[in-house]
């Protein structure tokens, strides 16, 4: 297939942004000079892609909540220069980045071919596939070298551990769950290459690959990394389904029925997976700590000195304390508050958005919220809580009423409503051999969009997640706009 050169500067920019996102978050390289070299040349040639789509507007006016679109970099910019004396720069930073979420990724040129669009989607999932992957394996040997290092940024003093630390495992990622959301939408191309090839060996080898990122993902003792998995499997489930619920007149009810309660147990036995697969490991190494202080009970003492049999035992005492430092288990307890102060701080975030009539018309912009807490909510638990000033409010729907206010909030509403009614009228347009494709788009942004609910995810972070998302919403959302009539099963 012949690759237009839209094409190719769009992948030329997808892989640059891409790249820069991966350097940006890996805790070994963030924070070095090693960022700008990507930074530079992914930004000018985005501010290309940008001007040259304002140039051919006609081009990339075929996607579903487009005038949203223009609504919300709007908003953005609006609260950001409405307070302009909080931390302009870091939200000019957000700005640009809004910019290339929507307008270079979300928007796609309108005559490309579903099956343009399906190689551009192996693309990006072929990038997702091998940065993850060796970003799995790096982890996984750090863990079991016992490695283990505190880490600072340089210029904003933020800490973070590279390695096995604190019970969980964060290997090269900045922080465990992002790292276990990053491996949870790795498995979602894996769902789609497994589908989709004919190949026995490539089907076993995609299977251990599936497990082993879940194992990765039981390592970081992620809740949310649990959640995403578990509505990974569920949504991919129920899309490929409810085709197949809806194909026929006769008992659909019954089918639809029987897709969601199948679906619930898939998302269920999903979450359920990681916690499950922790246990066993756990379990597996106390097993071996206990064997290596039983052996000390078989040491031969005949013919020894007492310094020689107590090396022995001492030996033995610390391999099962290695043993046994390779456990999962947060070194904190949740059960007084299942929330992990998420609750706390989402009840400051409202206090944030209550205190002026212009904070709820639009907003203090995100990086703004903390400083204007400090300066006018002293008292607010993200200044007084933790012993530093809070920077996330844990919940992006609550980021964008927060940092844009109503109007952001009702533009960002406007768009959901827009890309969820997309899918429930194309849906089973879709022809039957991209099904698997489109369940497994769904199945990626679903999860990640569930993540959203616990952290910063597509809107106020700038990740390889984000790049993906924003990626794959433009590809699922022309597919769906284009699909012709129904294909009956």
């Amino acid at each position: 297939m012949k690759i237009s050169c839209d094409r190719i500067l769009d992948r030329i920019f997808i892989t640059l942004f891409y790249a820069y996102a991966c350097v940006s978050t890996c805790g070994i390289t963030f924070g070095t000079k090693l960022v700008s070299y990507f930074m530079w040349p992914s930004i000018l040639f985005g501010a290309i892609l940008v001007l040259y789509r304002i140039i051919k507007f006609k081009k990339y006016t075929n996607m579903p909540g487009q005038i949203a679109v223009i609504g919300m970099i709007a908003s953005i910019f609006l609260s950001t220069f409405a307070n302009y004396q909080y931390n302009l720069k870091e939200n000019l930073v957000y700005c640009i980045y809004w910019v290339l979420y929507f307008v270079v990724l979300y928007f796609v040129q309108r005559d490309r071919t579903i099956e343009e669009i399906k190689k551009d989607f192996e693309y990006i999932g072929i990038l997702v596939l091998i940065t993850i992957n060796i970003s799995v394996f790096i982890g996984l040997k750090q863990m079991f070298d016992g490695y283990a290092m505190l880490c600072e940024h340089p210029e904003s003093g933020f800490l973070y551990w590279q390695g096995f630390a604190i019970g969980r495992l964060w290997g090269i990622y900045i922080n465990p769950n992002r790292g276990a959301i990053t491996v949870t939408l790795a498995v979602a191309v894996l769902l789609y290459f497994l589908a989709q090839t004919k190949s026995i060996v490539l089907k076993i080898l995609s299977v251990m690959d599936m497990l082993c990122l879940i194992f990765y993902i039981a390592l970081t003792d992620s809740r949310s990394g649990a959640v995403c998995i578990g509505v990974l499997f569920g949504v991919y489930v129920f899309f490929r389904m409810i085709l197949w619920a809806c194909s026929q007149e006769g008992e659909r009810l019954k089918r639809i029925c029987i897709t969601v309660v199948i679906s619930v147990l898939v998302v269920l036995i999903g979450m359920k997976a990681p916690r499950e697969a922790k246990n066993a490991y756990n379990d597996v190494l106390n097993w071996m700590a206990e064997k290596k202080l039983e052996s000390i009970e078989d040491i031969d003492v005949e013919d020894k000195s007492e310094e020689e049999i107590n090396q022995e035992i001492n030996e033995a005492i610390n391999e099962a304390n290695s043993i046994q430092q390779l456990e999962v288990e947060r070194g904190y307890d949740l059960t007084g508050d299942i929330s992990n102060n998420r609750f706390t701080i989402w009840r400051s975030g409202i206090e944030i958005f209550r205190h002026s009539t212009k904070n709820m018309i639009i907003g203090t912009s995100f990086c703004g919220f903390t400083p204007y807490a400090a300066k006018n909510i002293p008292w607010s638990v993200i200044i007084t809580k933790f012993g530093f000033h809070y920077t996330t409010l844990e919940n992006d729907i609550l980021h964008v009423l927060v940092s844009q206010g109503f109007i952001g909030f009702a533009i960002m509403v406007w768009f959901v409503l827009s890309l969820f009614i997309e899918v429930g009228k194309k849906i089973i347009k879709v022809e039957r051999k991209h099904r698997n494709m489109v369940a497994a788009m769904l199945a990626l942004l679903f999860a990640y969009v569930a993540s959203a609910f616990f952290g910063s995810a597509m809107f106020y972070q700038f990740s390889t997640n984000t790049v993906v998302f924003w990626a794959v919403l433009g590809y699922l959302m022309y597919i769906l706009r284009n699909s012709g009539e129904v294909y009956e099963d």
